[in-house]
């Protein structure tokens, strides 16, 4: 086989769906347009087009640095262009490019590196560039252009994360999107010590110790301590870390003993800005080196887990137990949760026992197990729907007869009135909850689902908008709720771009609501391509078993949306 290493550059329209709703002649005439402009440039550049369908381009060059600057510019006379169209009907390109290795066959090019370009291309801001660290190393210093770190990516279909650096370009501001989630990596430089070789002991292990411990939190990418050992010792500028280690967040402390005590001070920093998050001090008496160890990563890991990833919402899962196995096994749980498959269920569940074997008080635990019982209940997971209410409304009695306080626990009661078909009650027990935890972003986001299905969805907009800003890391399904907000005040285009983002982190999801909204916009041909889709991946799926599902107060809710799928030609 004939393999070579060259640069990808993959390019995809923004939006273009909905431009094509919006008018067809014109967005292909718009597009023509701008695929001469593309390939004269990579022409001019010494690349080659390989691959052009529908709205994308995908082209190789022999020099990464040719690459980069044909691509800039590409997006400034591509950006040019666009500024003299109304908003609404700007075509904006989005750039991915990648050094690799790569397989040719019949003029064709395949492989990994490849794909690592079409996957970065989706990272990308709208006219802007993202690429990756084997091209960055290549290109650095050789452009004008400055490129951001993003640090390591979890790239779909690509086994290893794969660090990327951006140029945003100038078109970011034109287009309304949702953030992406990129996943945080944190530095754990070594503590600071006052004294004497013993300190220095118990620096580094309890470094090791805090790195351990955090590298257990999914959603945090943890720089290795072999990588960070090297700034013993240092006065380290952060933003040298940043630069090379790729961290977005950098942990560092100090340690003085004084006699039988001793004082532990950490600080989270954040990379890009120099800027602390958030300060903590540890005194505490020097009696067991490792049980101390364990306490102050475990505190640290909590700090973290709550001001990095989920908020609030973290800090109140991880109270009420200091045991180290128990909140692991807790926020393994609640990770698994985020994908709503009847295995990761399960597994969630077996995962959330175990934290209870460990901590049998552990309310957050307790109201996580309920919330399990729910998920069977609204998914049909379960043999028995009312059997997995009532054992949801008994766990989450029990959390709370543990901690009354436990504003998670209200919020699952919310959820099992919700599945009752209570929804005015479940929109009560909600606020009951946020007056407990106003920033409880999982509570705020099924409070914006039942907005909707007591038909006040302007509302749910906004709560779902700020259940998103509550936990930047939140689970996929959060979109599907917000998509769901926007199509029911016909916001069909930022719709549209919610569900692609739920399916595009959990396949096969979002599917239902994209057939609703095309139908909705009279596309039916759109509409009838994401219900075959939902069929490949749910060959089981009927309208009125869906619509089962939908919780409307009023009866007649969910009417409009089975006749649309039945128009679509889902089964009945």
């Amino acid at each position: 086989m004939d393999r070579r290493l060259v640069t990808i550059l993959a390019m995809d329209v923004v939006g273009y769906s909905r431009l094509m709703h919006c008018d067809e002649e014109a967005t292909l005439d718009d597009l023509l347009a701008c695929r001469k402009i593309i390939e004269l440039h990579i022409e001019e550049y010494g690349g080659r087009v390989f691959g052009s369908s529908g709205d994308s381009v995908i082209a190789e060059f022999s020099s990464p640095v040719q690459a980069a600057r044909c691509a800039i510019v590409i997006q400034k006379e591509l950006l040019d262009r666009a500024t003299a169209q109304s908003q609404e009907n700007q075509m904006l390109f989005r750039c991915g490019l990648n050094l690799g290795d790569v397989i040719l066959k019949d003029g064709n090019l395949f492989g990994e590196g490849v794909n690592v370009a079409a996957r970065l291309e989706a990272v990308a801001e709208p006219g802007g560039l993202c690429i990756s660290q084997s091209a960055y190393e290549q290109i650095r210093g050789k452009v004008e252009e400055e490129f951001v770190g993003l640090g390591p990516q979890a790239l779909k279909n690509i086994e290893r994360p794969v660090t990327a650096y951006a140029w945003p370009g100038n078109g970011a501001a034109t287009q309304t999107k949702i953030s992406k989630q990129i996943d945080p990596v944190i530095a754990v430089l070594p503590f600071e010590t006052f004294g004497n070789d013993d300190q220095a002991f118990l620096a580094d292990g309890l470094s090791e110790e805090i790195i351990t411990t955090i590298s257990k939190v999914p959603g945090l990418i943890v720089v290795s301590r072999h990588s960070t050992a090297g700034y013993k010792g240092q006065s380290v500028d952060v933003r040298q870390v940043k630069e090379e280690q790729g961290a977005s967040h950098i942990l560092e402390g100090s340690i003085r003993k004084a006699g039988s005590r001793i004082r532990i001070s950490s600080q989270l920093v954040d990379a890009g800005t120099g800027h602390h998050i958030w300060t903590e001090r540890y005194d505490r008496e020097l009696e067991d080196i490792f049980d101390l160890q364990d306490d102050i990563s475990l505190n640290i890991a909590k700090a973290l887990h709550g001001e990095i990833l989920e908020g609030e919402m973290a800090v109140e899962r991880a109270s009420g137990t200091q045991d180290l196995h128990a909140w692991e096994m807790h926020v393994r749980a609640t990770e698994k949760m985020r994908s709503v498959t009847k295995e990761t269920n399960t597994a969630a569940r077996m995962m959330v026992e175990k934290a209870l074997k460990f901590d049998p008080k552990y309310a957050a635990a307790m109201s996580t197990l309920a919330l399990t019982h729910g998920m069977d209940a609204r998914h049909g997971f379960s043999a028995s729907r009312s059997h997995s209410v009532e054992l949801m409304r008994d766990w989450a009695e029990r959390a709370l007869g543990v901690d009354d306080g436990n504003a998670e626990a209200y919020g699952v009661l919310g959820f099992a009135d919700n599945l009752e078909g209570d929804v005015k009650s479940a929109i009560s027990r909600f606020k009951q909850a946020l007056e407990l935890n106003p920033s409880h972003a999982e509570v705020t986001i099924r409070l914006a689902l039942s907005l909707i299905f007591d038909g006040r969805p302007t509302e749910a907009v906004g709560t779902s908008e700020r259940a998103m800003r509550l936990c930047p890391k939140h689970p996929a399904w959060y979109y599907g709720v917000y998509g769901f907000a926007l199509r029911s005040v016909g916001r069909f285009d930022e719709a549209i771009l919610a569900f692609r983002n739920y399916g595009a982190q959990v396949e096969g999801f979002g599917l239902v609501d994209l057939t609703i909204v095309y139908m909705q916009l009279d596309d039916e041909q759109a509409a009838r391509k994401q219900a075959a889709q939902l069929l490949r991946h749910r060959p089981d799926f009927t309208v009125q078993d869906w619509a089962k599902t939908q919780l409307y107060s009023a009866e007649d809710g969910v009417r409009d949306d089975i006749k649309a799928l039945l128009r679509a030609g889902l089964p009945e």
